[in-house]
């Protein structure tokens, strides 16, 4: 999987791609800031360009979005899109207009660094002052003290039992569960403490980003090790992604390691997209195609032949992408760091 694109260097915002049919349902409902423009979508792969039509649609604070700076994303099961911000709270996006969270309202912290929606319906918010869940009526909060091992929480998971990982940047990983909070840490077998992202593979192991150290895993029995020692590209771990064929995405500071057969990590082979930039997030939409963010180069869309860039050339608005997550009407929505 060899790409030929250059990559270019922007500014910041916030954006979403929606489908035609998203877009005439949705164009008179919504005005400006995420931007209305079309542009062209131009991927290089093997040395041909290819071209692409999307409709950009852009929203800023004019429409009520509560700060430019987007940290983390949500789409709930109700339909509506979470945007977690920069020292502003997260706006809630219904399809019509915007609705602020802040301490004001009960947040612990307006910093978001991750939301998650867990399979009761509840919104688990991880913030710089610690953790908020909404339960759609309430908040609840907890602070250091209160269960939780650090007040700065950057990733969210529920595993296949119902248990809520939450990754922190100095205190490990803490487990919830009817009530309390299980700490793993480095004494207990992390690689460090700085929990970057989580997430349960299809067997149902947890990968979990020991930041600047490569990957500890879970397998509900023993804990094993991945890095660059044995095969990882980079060991500063930003996401991860498993596509339809099992194969999973690993997004660094440095590209994508891709591992097709995850059974066997002592013999894994793996393969390497150099991406030019650091990888933020990945999306996988309904289509199969897998939407990776960039710290700097935009987006590269994958349709597991070729690799399309999307940047600021194309009509994005900013090349630092933080995360991207799909509507329930094919729209495609991209949160930048400003």
């Amino acid at each position: 999987m060899k790409m030929k694109h250059a990559f270019l260097y922007s500014t910041f915002f916030f954006m979403a791609f929606f489908s035609p049919l998203l877009w005439s349902a949705m164009a008179k409902k919504i005005s400006q800031w995420l931007i209305l423009a079309i542009g062209a979508v131009v991927a290089l792969a093997g040395g041909e360009v290819f071209s692409q039509q999307y409709n950009f649609r852009t929203y800023s604070l004019e429409e009520g979005l509560a700060q430019s700076q987007v940290f983390s994303m949500c789409h709930d099961s109700r339909g509506n899109i979470w945007f977690g911000t920069n020292a502003s709270g997260i706006s809630i996006f219904n399809g019509i207009d915007f609705k602020n969270l802040t301490v004001k309202d009960g947040l612990v912290n307006n910093t978001i660094q991750a939301m998650f929606e867990d399979s009761k319906g509840n919104i688990w918010i991880g913030t710089d002052g610690g953790l908020s869940i909404h339960n759609g009526y309430n908040i609840k909060n907890y602070t250091v003290g209160m269960g939780i091992s650090s007040s700065k929480i950057q990733s969210i998971i529920e595993d296949k039992s119902g248990k809520i990982w939450l990754g922190t940047k100095t205190g490990g990983i803490n487990i919830y569960q009817e009530g309390n909070f299980e700490i793993i840490i480095t004494e207990d077998g992390l690689l460090n403490n700085n929990i970057k992202a989580l997430f349960q593979d299809n067997s149902g192991k947890i990968w979990a980003s020991c930041y600047g150290y490569g990957i500890t895993i879970f397998d509900g029995s023993e804990i094993s090790y991945f890095s660059t020692a044995n095969g990882l590209l980079d060991d500063e771990i930003n996401c991860f992604f498993q596509d339809k064929h099992g194969t999973l995405w690993i997004g660094s500071e440095k590209g994508i390691t891709i591992i097709s057969d995850i059974s066997n990590l002592e013999n894994v082979k793996p393969e390497y997209q150099m991406t030019g930039h650091p990888v933020s997030s990945f999306y996988g939409d309904d289509q199969g195609n897998l939407w990776i963010g960039t710290k700097g180069g935009g987006i590269l869309k994958y349709n597991g032949k070729n690799f399309l860039n999307i940047t600021e050339i194309n009509g994005l608005t900013n090349n630092h992408v933080s995360q991207i997550a799909g509507d329930n009407a094919g729209g495609i929505w991209v949160g930048t760091d400003g």
